[in-house]
């Protein structure tokens, strides 16, 4: 078997740069051989006191920050654009409630009337008449209400 290697970063000791340990009298020597080390490390602005303390809470999580849009507007596109093709309608279906899910899952989820539509406008011409009739008659019903009549309406598709 062969041996994988993994790089590794070498971070300097700074045991070795500094040859005085600290002491309650020897300060300036130490001082001396510490602050060239971490000059050049760009490490003083957090010892000098110019790079400012983090907050000893969290703050607030904000949404605007996260990149949930960057994975929430591609699931949104294939839920917006799905259809049923050739797919059974509880293949169909299944695929549109994976994706709200996953939506859901990342803060970004789907209202039942949003998840109808979509459902309803990838249909096709075949589900036309039960599309007409769910559309004419408000209010939208569930998603589990939709999938009985899609159903029922497939198995009566001859």
């Amino acid at each position: 078997m062969a041996s994988s290697s993994v790089p590794t970063i070498s971070i300097p000791n700074i045991s070795h740069l500094v040859s005085v340990k600290l002491s309650d009298t020897n300060y300036l020597v130490w001082e001396s051989q510490v602050q060239p080390f971490l000059l050049g490390q760009n490490l003083w602005r957090f010892v000098d006191g110019s790079h400012p303390c983090p907050s000893p809470t969290l703050p607030p999580y904000d949404k605007s920050e996260s990149s949930t849009p960057s994975l929430a507007n591609p699931l949104k596109f294939r839920l917006f654009s799905i259809t049923k093709g050739s797919k059974s309608i509880s293949e169909y279906l299944a695929q549109a409630k994976s994706l709200a899910d996953e939506l859901t899952a990342i803060q970004e989820p789907v209202s039942n009337s949003d998840l109808v539509t979509y459902v309803l406008r990838g249909l096709g011409i075949d589900y036309q008449m039960i599309v007409m009739a769910i559309l004419n008659f408000p209010p939208l019903p569930s998603f589990s209400d939709l999938r009985t009549r899609l159903l029922a309406f497939e198995g009566q598709q001859p």
